[in-house]
């Protein structure tokens, strides 16, 4: 957890937008955020918190997300433009 009352703003807008553009990809896949958890292996409680921005994901929970969503990591993570649309690779792994 970040020591700097900054650091935590940061984490927090990281949090946020990282749970905004989950929630915009997972819809348009028309999946549940219990299917979606299931998917990546984690409990659904544990997505949920991710998804409304309350928690960041580990490192592999994030690469396990990306595989999924079939997105790198900066799709979800870097701000270019905060309300930058996704594109995505090609269609999403259903294993």
């Amino acid at each position: 957890m970040p020591r700097r009352p900054e650091d935590r703003v940061e984490a927090g807008r990281i949090a946020r937008r990282l749970g905004s553009r989950l929630r915009a990809i997972r819809l348009s896949l028309h999946w549940t955020q219990d299917q979606l958890s299931e998917r990546i292996g984690v409990t659904s409680e544990a997505y949920a918190r991710i998804e409304r921005g309350l928690s960041l994901p580990s490192f592999p929970t994030l690469m396990r997300l990306c595989d999924m969503l079939n997105v790198g990591p900066d799709t979800l993570l870097v701000a270019a433009s905060d309300d930058a649309t996704w594109t995505p690779r090609g269609p999403a792994s259903t294993e």
